[in-house]
C-alpha cells in the first residue's frame, strides 16, 4: 500500500494508524501486505511490515508503538513485493534479509517469516517481501518439462513515484539474475491470471 500526505490527526488517539488483517481470517492478510511512502505518512520510516515477519527486525526495522500500528515494525528501508508466477511446487524457501530466523509455524506466520513461501491458488502464484538492494536466494522444486516460470519484483510505477529504480539480486537454481522495478513485464496478466502468463 502506497500513502501518500496522509493525515492521522482526526483519528482518536489510542486509534491504531494502520493494522495487518483487516476483515480477513486468513494468514497471508496479517502478514504479506507492507505500507511504503516518500514523506511523513508513515511517522518517520519508509516501509512499515508486520511484526509476524520478526526477522526484519534483525535487518533493522523496530517494533512500532501499538497506539500507532498494530503488530507493525517500522523500516528505513525500503521493501518491496516479490512473485513468482507458475504452477503450484510445494512450499519454497527465499533466504536473505528479513529471513535469518527460526520458523514461528503458529498462525498467521505459518512459517513465512523465515522465508517459507506457499502458494497462493487464487492468485496462481507465490509472493513475499524483500528489501531493496540487497541479496536473496530461492530454493524448491522447481523441475518438470511443462514448468515455465516467471519471476516480478516490484513494478515500475514505484521506481517512478519513488523516484528510483530499485534492485535486487536473486539466486534461483545456482543461476544468479538482477531484478530491477523498471523491467518489461507486459507480458504479465494484472492479478495474476492464468498464473501471470497471459493466454494470448
Amino acid at each position: 500500500y502506497l500513502l501518500e500526505n496522509v493525515d492521522f490527526s482526526g483519528m482518536r488517539a489510542q486509534q491504531p494508524r494502520l493494522a495487518f488483517g483487516a476483515n480477513s481470517g486468513v494468514a497471508e492478510a496479517a502478514v504479506l501486505p507492507v505500507f511504503v511512502t516518500k514523506d511523513s505518512s508513515l511517522g518517520g520510516f519508509r516501509s512499515v511490515v508486520s511484526s509476524h515477519l520478526n526477522g526484519f527486525a534483525e535487518a533493522g526495522c523496530v517494533l512500532i508503538d501499538s497506539a500507532w500500528a498494530k503488530d507493525a515494525l517500522g523500516c528505513d528501508a525500503s521493501l518491496r513485493r516479490l512473485n513468482l508466477w507458475g504452477a503450484d511446487a510445494g512450499v519454497l524457501k527465499l533466504m536473505g534479509p528479513g529471513f535469518n530466523v527460526n520458523p514461528d509455524m503458529s498462525f498467521p506466520a505459518e512459517g513465512r517469516n523465515a522465508g517459507e513461501v506457499k502458494y497462493d491458488r487464487v492468485r496462481m502464484g507465490y509472493g513475499s517481501l524483500v528489501l531493496v538492494g540487497q541479496d536473496y536466494e530461492l530454493t524448491g522444486s522447481f523441475g518438470g518439462p511443462d514448468r515455465s516460470w516467471i519471476v516480478e519484483f516490484s513494478d515500475p510505477v514505484l521506481g517512478d513515484y519513488f523516484g528510483a529504480d530499485g534492485v535486487i539480486n536473486l539466486r534461483v537454481g545456482g543461476q544468479a539474475c538482477q531484478l530491477r522495478e523498471s523491467d518489461d513485464r507486459s507480458f504479465i496478466c494484472e492479478m495474476g491470471e492464468f498464473g501471470g502468463q497471459c493466454d494470448f
